[in-house]
């Protein structure tokens, strides 16, 4: 039976983050060329700013880094999005996903 050592699967994780990492890279360049090398900057902010919300998903990490690009760096800075990322009584998803409803209202 095959066996996949800790070290193997640490090794296989890292590898897919630097994937994904990458293509975050490669689309906040197709949204924004302007952005050049600032982009895997602003990935790895953004990344940051992820773990303090508790975003671990592909789709999580992809909604919020497209609500900062959208909405700009600061945009969670505003309090009613501020206090929703931060709850502590919602899930990562219900987060996002309601901070995202929040800044259409906003905005229209």
């Amino acid at each position: 039976m095959l066996q996949i050592r800790t070290a193997q699967m640490e090794a296989f994780e890292a590898a897919a983050w630097d994937q994904f990492e990458h293509r975050l890279v490669e689309w906040l360049l197709l949204e924004i060329p302007a952005l050049g090398d600032d982009a895997s900057e602003q990935v790895k902010a953004g990344l940051r700013k992820c773990r303090e919300y508790g975003f671990e998903t592909e789709r999580q990490i992809g909604e919020y880094m497209y609500l900062r690009i959208t909405y700009g760096d600061g945009f969670d800075d505003q309090p009613w999005i501020a206090e929703t990322l931060r709850s502590a009584n919602l899930d990562p998803d219900a987060k996002i996903d309601l901070a995202g409803q929040i800044l259409r209202m906003l905005k229209s």
